[in-house]
């Protein structure tokens, strides 16, 4: 488990490696992929930290590269908008904001685990936001999870 909690450091911004999701998802015996239930409990958790709408794009890049989501964002954004009725958020989830950013920044179009190894330049003012909220999100779905396989676990048992 210790190389799974694995955190690499690049221009003083902690950048977690996707392989941490991976391997705390897989562990234990249940399918790795979080459940629209998952996601829908954590998403209201993170939009509370979020700076400017754009941030979205950061949900869209996890739930894309390490959850099989769909990568056509108008499809995603129908799916996220569906799975979040009834929510009240901060920042509601916006398809132009979403297109919006992708089409500015090279680096966010590319997949997650390329994330890693991106070194960000001293005026660059978006990613590191990005960063921050993909990372909260990817440990919220893990920790989510663990808890919903020991309730799993506990239901079995009795």
């Amino acid at each position: 488990m210790k190389e799974a909690q694995r955190l690499a450091c690049r221009d003083g911004v902690r950048i977690l490696d996707a392989m941490y999701f991976e391997l705390v998802l897989k562990q234990g015996e249940c399918n790795p992929i979080p459940s629209d239930e998952d996601i829908r409990e954590v998403i209201p958790e993170i939009v509370k930290e979020f700076k400017v709408c754009t941030q979205w794009t950061a949900i869209y890049r996890v739930l894309v590269d390490l959850c099989g989501w769909t990568a056509e964002i108008m499809s995603f954004y129908h799916r996220m908008e569906s799975l979040l009725e009834g929510c009240s958020l901060s920042y509601p989830i916006n398809y132009q904001c979403i297109q919006k950013t992708l089409a500015s920044s090279s680096i966010l179009r590319k997949h997650y685990k390329d994330w890693v190894n991106y070194k960000i330049k001293k005026d660059d003012r978006v990613f590191p936001k990005q960063l921050k909220i993909a990372q909260k999100l990817i440990l919220l779905l893990a920790k989510n999870m663990k808890h919903t396989m020991r309730e799993a676990e506990t239901y079995d048992e009795g």
